[in-house]
């Protein structure tokens, strides 16, 4: 889940370098990284719960 998120984040932040954002544009494009960041890993966690709920159910 951190590697997701940190990857995302760290993707914003080459943007804001590259475009040379600043302000409050380039904070809305970090804010932007680190929320999409967040809801993959969340997403990310979610789909592990689920296996792992599906193997029980089946008895492994």
């Amino acid at each position: 889940m951190w590697n997701t998120c940190h990857l995302d984040a760290s993707a914003a932040w080459a943007l804001v370098l590259v475009l040379d954002l600043s302000g409050s544009a380039g904070r809305g494009v970090l804010v932007g990284g680190a929320l999409l960041g967040a809801v993959a890993g969340v997403w990310r966690l979610v789909r592990v719960l689920l296996r792992f709920d599906e193997q029980r159910r089946m008895g492994h």
